[in-house]
């Protein structure tokens, strides 16, 4: 499957993204809020199929931009944080 996801949607404090197979390489993985701030950004240098992000707590209650980032390409998705 090429689509990126993320689980569980909406989020508490931790989220696992489903990385597509033809994003591989260096992955930059950016969350940004519904009004196009850039909150947060983690760098992976290696592919995996799955991302853990375990520190959204920090995010506070409301509607999020998940953008994923190799050489080739870009996905993204929106998720909600409760």
């Amino acid at each position: 499957d090429q689509k990126l996801e993320a689980f569980p949607n909406p989020v508490h404090d931790q989220m696992q993204i489903k990385v597509p197979a033809s994003m591989q390489g260096d992955l930059v993985l950016e969350i940004y809020s519904a009004g196009g701030l850039l909150l947060k950004e983690y760098k992976y240098d290696q592919y995996s199929s799955v991302i853990d992000l375990k520190d959204l707590d920090q995010l506070k209650r409301g509607i999020y931009h998940l953008k994923l980032i190799n050489d080739e390409q870009a996905r993204s998705l929106s998720f909600s944080k409760l």
